[in-house]
């Protein structure tokens, strides 16, 4: 915990100053940010010890293309959203986005040969009513 707080500190100054540092990068290339807390009186005192965490997308597009549905915040990894919204502590690592994405192949894969099993059960069925 102690190397990676050191780590943190040396990767704030090479990723864009003292006041934010590189929190890590998803499998699209899209960067992770992370602001220090302000210690600055606000009028709402819950964030004013809670740092602020930003996505720098890899592909610049125009503010109007982010929004509504199918927009890339909603291609963001959940594991990257779940620490932008301050759910999860860590960010998470390449090794563990890569395992994810296996994951989700296999589960198509799965998905497809249950798709397939469907159909044909519904041939048979068809084929058995028009028999009887």
């Amino acid at each position: 915990m102690v190397l990676a707080r050191l780590l943190r500190s040396v990767g704030s100054y090479l990723a864009g100053g003292p006041n934010r540092f590189l929190a890590g990068r998803d499998l699209a290339g899209n960067a992770y940010y992370e602001y220090p807390p302000s210690h600055q009186p606000t009028s709402s005192s819950r964030h004013a010890t809670r740092s602020r965490r930003v996505v720098k997308y890899a592909v610049e597009r125009p503010i109007e293309e982010y929004a509504g549905s199918g927009g890339d915040a909603e291609q963001l990894p959940v594991q990257w959203k779940m620490w932008l919204r301050h759910t999860r502590a860590d960010a998470p690592s390449l090794g563990e986005l890569q395992e994810d994405m296996g994951r989700m192949e296999r589960l198509k894969v799965l998905v497809e040969e249950i798709a397939e099993r469907d159909r044909k059960e519904k041939i048979e069925a068809g084929q058995r009513r028009e028999r009887a």
